[in-house]
């Protein structure tokens, strides 16, 4: 009896992962110094995002996501949190100059979605030109380090993935046989 329990809870299990996955649709676009870059699409959502991360000896990660809605979210990682839902002040030092983030908390993550976007195009182009970045809490501890080696060309890639996204369907001018003497 315990053997059969234990089949149907693999059975679940499997079953339950394979949902998640097949949730998801993600490629690799680009990769340079601790940088990636990547697309994802939501099977169930329908829709698209970008996303440029790096990560550190922590295995904690640091992501610049455009979404196909236009909006963009800075997100921390770091499996070892257990963070309650609620609003979250922390600090970002980008090679000494310190930004006061006021974001949300849940789970394994912080993340903030910045309202004005001149402070935005600013904190990404300090990312881009930056050494390291630095994650603090509201106390000036710090919770984590990451290089910022190859954000330059991560960020640019990621601009040009959000481009494509916002057309809404990011492969739509992917024709190989298009031209004036198509014959199809």
């Amino acid at each position: 009896m315990l053997k059969y329990f234990f089949v149907i809870f693999t059975i679940t299990a499997s079953s339950v992962a394979s949902q998640e996955q097949d949730r998801y649709e993600t490629s690799t676009l680009f990769q340079k110094g601790t940088w990636t870059v990547t697309i994802t699409y939501d099977n169930v959502d329908q829709d698209f995002w970008c996303a440029a991360s790096t990560s550190n000896r922590q295995n904690q990660e640091f992501d610049l996501t455009f979404f196909e809605s236009g909006q963009y979210t800075i997100y921390v990682f770091d499996n070892n949190w257990n963070i309650s839902p609620r609003p979250i002040r922390f600090l970002i030092d980008v090679d000494y100059s310190r930004w006061e983030m006021e974001g949300q908390g849940n789970g394994v993550s912080i993340s903030i979605t910045p309202a004005n976007s001149d402070n935005a195009a600013k904190f990404t182009r300090e990312v881009m030109e930056g050494n390291a970045l630095a994650l603090m809490n509201a106390d000036g501890r710090r919770l984590g380090t990451f290089s910022l080696n190859g954000s330059y060309a991560a960020v640019l890639k990621l601009l040009e993935c959000y481009e494509r996204i916002s057309q809404r369907d990011p492969f739509s001018d992917i024709d190989p046989f298009r031209g004036a003497d198509d014959p199809f």
